[in-house]
């Protein structure tokens, strides 16, 4: 209120309201009644809040991604027949014998080959990278060019749950950030302890 003409009391002029004043965060940090530590312990008390409702999505988006089932399904191709053991070994054999060779086009072969036959898929799967003259992250390269071909419909499913997941990952991440960036825990503790309860007996309660 401002003091009018006449020493009566006239109402102030409106103001425009900020729409973003409704955020209860950012009318913390304008709130003049509460001190720092106040502040902290509040933005805390938000920050959990925010926290209660965001892990419930990250839940939700963890479940329905289900990664480690859809890789099952995807690779379930891939396990290789025990009937065809020794047909494997020659696989890997030939292929450690062009690796030895040094042949730059080599990469780009080997995977039209698993492309072209599930079996040379399988054998390069069977076994450690180093038993087909190829790298883990090699390896897996190339089982995933076969399941494009062989399992296109899995190895889809696959590729959307892991995308999803990762949103969930980002999410979580972010909550990290945005906690060290809406209050300092120390101050919000301090807040805390320090408190005096208004309501507590002027006196300590006499003994029996």
């Amino acid at each position: 209120m401002i003091m009018g003409v006449n020493g009566g009391q006239e109402a102030e002029p409106c103001q425009t309201r900020n729409p973003r004043s409704d955020f209860p965060l950012e009318r913390l940090s304008g709130d003049a009644s509460k001190t720092t530590d106040a502040k902290n312990e509040f933005a805390k008390l938000l920050f959990q809040n925010v926290t209660k409702e965001v892990a419930q999505s990250i839940d939700s988006i963890r479940r329905y991604s289900v990664r480690a089932a859809a890789q099952a399904r995807a690779f379930a191709i891939l396990p290789p027949d025990p009937a065809n053991g020794p047909v494997y070994s020659e696989i890997r054999s030939y292929r450690r014998e062009q690796a030895a060779k040094a042949d730059n086009e080599l990469p780009a072969t080997l995977s039209q080959m698993v492309c072209a036959d599930i079996g040379v898929a399988q054998a390069i799967s069977a076994g450690p990278g180093f038993l087909s003259g190829v790298g883990d992250d090699r390896k897996l390269r190339f089982a995933t060019d076969a399941l494009e071909v062989f399992a296109p419909d899995n190895m889809a499913h696959m590729q959307h749950a892991v995308a999803v997941g990762r949103e969930g990952d980002k999410m979580l991440a972010g909550l990290g950030k945005l906690e060290q960036a809406m209050f300092t825990s120390a101050l919000a503790d301090r807040a805390s302890y320090s408190r005096v309860d208004v309501n507590a007996p002027l006196t300590p309660a006499a003994a029996e």
